[in-house]
């Protein structure tokens, strides 16, 4: 039940609040003479008329009430019909019926913020995260207003990103579909898993209605889920390390379990991601592998794009944790350093006094603490210490992403990943220009450009013979720039995805190019491709949308031109087949990851 208190007055009505704990709301209520308050209602209420008045505005204002606190966006993302306002589309999934909205021109569904998980506040943060349980057969039947995304997980905020769009609570799925789809017939299903370096990102980013409504378009409609998942620190934790990857896992299984009641057919489930999006999807695999029991990787096919299994570092313990005791500490939670006292209950007393801290904004302001000394020791660390400002280990440009993946081991995984896509579909590919946004500063000269790459690649060897190999020669800013962006672009993005692309049974293989010509073809520059393609029907986004919709439906791109790997296909306004390229050096790249695997950055 919901209470809503004052000193003298207690509302008590039935919770919307999905975890069933009591929240509480002030009201505001005015102290009068209760003589004249009473005189002056026996007044009004003496006719029958009055009375009848009196009655309607109460019935008026308990009505405005109850939709204001049960359904603050009553009015979004319904249909008209010759009745007047009707109810949004409905699904009901168990005891629970999810109220969507109807988008744009009435051809697409929508349906968000529906959780998959208990919201992990309280004892839950820095935790494994727990199904969200459905009502009990014997519990009253609930409508749940899904008209709206859910917030976005907690991460560093900007202009784009207003700490006002985050919380904690935030894992939530979201479903978009064709209008009117028979949940008797299904259709099939793209899940969708957003990048963002492990600290940033979230659903609502992606607006899948130009996919749906392309499917439409092409006769073959498929459902599209997405998801978010928890970020930064909050997806890190001393004793329960990748709770990020945690909380993907879990929205997979809600999907698998209840897009059914949608009308997705998950018998053909392609899963996509980007970028650490992607790279999180690999581990998905590899860990739904290893299972002894379940079924392992469930889904038909997958969709990686510019990412891989090592594209980011997999951080030894004894790098991530001075990570994690730096925002702990700048949280007001730092470790006891007692020698008498074993390191685990220090752990846990120092996230217990994490858990117990009621501001969010608190554990926000640590977050872009460490973010700030990971970024110091990017641009100006170095040295033999490897240590940097809160004592965050230097990790050279990988020092961008502090809060990547940790303690996984990527030994084999060619074997591994060979044998848990037998039989699937996989499509994977990279852009022109991946690295050029990741250079960090101060990068003028070739001694400024190889020390940078030694903190990285942990090694001078290894710095200096990448850069043998991708430098053109010459001299200046201009230069040294775009010789390490090749380098990073091909360590962290082109030959990760060429190793997946070689390493499974089949796989078609792409190459972005588009916008070639005007500038740059930076990391992510293919999602305005996929996601906001032109509205004439034609043009470089319907080029990649048939294509990525066919794999989805056919677990083929449907394009002649584009065959399996080795042979690949450049993505522009006029797709062709190509030749693999820059052979040498992102073989080079790859040996690079090879060597590192078990390192102090992996």
């Amino acid at each position: 039940m919901r209470q809503y208190r004052n000193d003298q007055l207690t509302l008590t009505m039935p919770s919307p609040v999905l975890d069933r704990r009591e929240s509480t709301l002030p009201l505001k209520r005015k102290t009068h003479d209760s003589r004249r308050v009473s005189l002056s209602r026996r007044a009004m209420l003496s006719s029958p008329c009055a009375r009848t008045l009196y009655l309607a505005l109460v019935c008026a204002c308990l009505l405005f009430w109850a939709a204001s606190t049960y359904r603050q966006d009553i009015l979004i993302g319904v249909a008209v019909g010759a009745g007047g306002v009707v109810e949004g589309p409905r699904v009901k999934v168990g005891r629970t019926v999810y109220e969507g909205r109807v988008e744009e021109d009435g051809a697409i569904e929508f349906f968000g913020g529906m959780r998959y998980a208990l919201p992990p506040i309280g004892v839950r943060r820095f935790a494994p995260p727990e199904a969200f349980v459905e009502p009990a057969e014997h519990e009253s039947e609930r409508v749940m207003d899904a008209s709206r995304w859910g917030k976005r997980c907690m991460q560093t905020p900007s202009a784009l990103r207003p700490v006002s769009d985050m919380s904690e609570d935030c894992l939530t799925v979201n479903v978009f579909r064709p209008a009117g789809l028979d949940a008797s017939k299904p259709v099939p299903v793209m899940i969708w898993i957003y990048g963002g370096g492990f600290q940033s990102g979230t659903a609502s980013v992606y607006n899948a209605t130009s996919i749906v409504r392309r499917s439409v378009a092409l006769g073959t409609p498929i459902v599209v889920l997405s998801l978010n998942y928890r970020l930064g620190p909050w997806s890190q934790s001393p004793t329960s390390p990748n709770l990020g990857l945690a909380d993907q896992a879990l929205a997979l299984s809600w999907a698998r379990t209840h897009l059914p009641a949608f009308g997705g057919d998950v018998e053909k489930t392609t899963v996509m991601g980007q970028s650490a999006g992607a790279m999180g999807l690999w581990h998905l695999i590899l860990q739904a592998a290893e299972k002894e029991r379940g079924d392992g990787v469930w889904w038909r096919g997958v969709g990686a794009m510019s990412g891989g299994v090592d594209t980011l570092p997999l951080y030894q313990p004894h790098v991530r944790l001075p990570t994690f005791l730096a925002f702990a500490s700048s949280a007001g939670c730092p470790m006891s350093s007692n020698p008498h006292t074993r390191p685990t209950p220090r752990l846990e007393r120092m996230l217990t006094c994490l858990r117990a801290v009621e501001d969010p904004h608190v554990l926000l302001d640590a977050h872009r603490a460490v973010m700030d000394a990971a970024m110091s020791a990017v641009n100006g660390g170095g040295g033999d210490v490897r240590m940097m400002s809160g004592g965050i280990v230097d990790v050279g440009a990988y020092g961008q992403f502090p809060w990547a993946l940790s303690g996984i081991s990527v030994n084999g995984w060619e074997e591994r990943v060979r044998k848990a896509m037998e039989g699937k579909n996989v499509l994977v590919g990279a852009n022109l220009d991946e690295g050029v946004q990741f250079v960090p500063a101060n990068m003028h000269t070739e001694a400024d450009a190889l020390s940078m790459l030694t903190r990285t690649f942990n090694s001078s060897t290894r710095a200096e013979r990448l850069w043998s190999i991708s430098s053109p020669g010459g001299e200046g800013d201009g230069v040294v720039r775009d010789t390490v962006a090749r380098i990073l672009g091909d360590v962290w993005f082109h030959a990760p995805v060429r190793a997946l692309a070689k390493n499974v049974e089949k796989a078609w293989y792409y190459h972005y190019t588009y916008g070639r010509e005007s500038g740059h073809v930076l990391h992510g520059a293919e999602l305005q491709s996929l996601f906001w393609p032109s509205t004439t029907g034609e043009g470089m986004g319907f080029k990649m949308l048939d294509r990525w919709v066919s794999f989805v439906v056919h677990g083929h791109p449907g394009d002649e031109a584009w065959k399996p790997y080795p042979s690949a296909l450049e993505l522009n306004v006029k797709p062709r087949s190509v030749p693999l390229w820059r052979v040498e050096q992102i073989q080079a790249a790859e040996d690079v990851l090879k060597e590192m695997r078990g390192e102090w950055a992996r």
